[in-house]
């Protein structure tokens, strides 16, 4: 199964293989760009 979304309980956690958390660095939006269509929408 592949599981998406926050705040994963601690038993889930326990049982999982492989836990990835992806973390924002740099983003368009930080400047000022606001969503464009065909991008983020």
């Amino acid at each position: 199964y592949i599981l998406t979304g926050r705040q994963a309980s601690d038993k889930l956690k326990e049982k999982a293989d492989y836990i990835t958390n992806m973390v924002k660095e740099k983003h368009p939006y930080d400047i000022g760009i606001r969503a464009r269509k065909g991008i983020e929408y």
